[in-house]
């Protein structure tokens, strides 16, 4: 499977925030989102979903680039988040172009991405270890506002 309309998937990205606002996404679609992107020359999209993907599961974006990952102890957004990215990748990699994957690469080596996943990784950590349910909530808000920060520059 491979996407070959890359505008008409971005139009429907479109109607579909217009639709569903408080959708969470996936990182699936973030995936999807970030190649169309790509490929249509829209650098500044492509790397806010691509780090989007990550937040959506920190393990996928590795796995699609066939790099050896182990379990991060920290806090799993969802039951087992490193085997559902593993059941994610073949799929995802069937997605992938090979100038995506090859910008991908580059990319997940720049501060710019660095930064905000490796932020969203040491939170996750806290978090997982936090027993005072004031701090719980001071975190999980944290990761929220450095999640939507990401999706918002969108906008700019």
């Amino acid at each position: 499977m491979k996407i070959a309309d890359y505008k008409g998937v971005i139009t429907y990205k479109k109607w579909f925030d217009k639709n569903f606002p408080d959708d969470i996404g996936s990182p699936f679609l973030s995936l999807i989102w970030a190649i169309a992107y790509f490929e249509t020359g829209k650098m500044a999209e492509a790397k806010i979903y691509t780090i989007d993907m990550a937040f959506q599961n920190i393990y996928l974006p590795e796995l699609l680039l066939d790099k050896e990952v182990n379990l991060i102890d920290m806090y799993d957004h969802g039951p087992n988040m490193l085997d559902f990215a593993k059941s994610l990748t073949d799929d995802g990699k069937k997605l992938l172009t090979n100038n995506y994957r090859d910008w991908m690469e580059t990319f997940m080596h720049t501060d710019e991405y660095k930064k905000p996943v490796n932020k969203f990784i040491a939170l996750n950590k806290l978090l997982k270890d936090e027993t005072i349910d004031d701090q719980k909530y001071a975190l999980r808000d944290e990761i929220d506002r450095l999640v939507e920060t990401n999706r918002l520059s969108v906008n700019k």
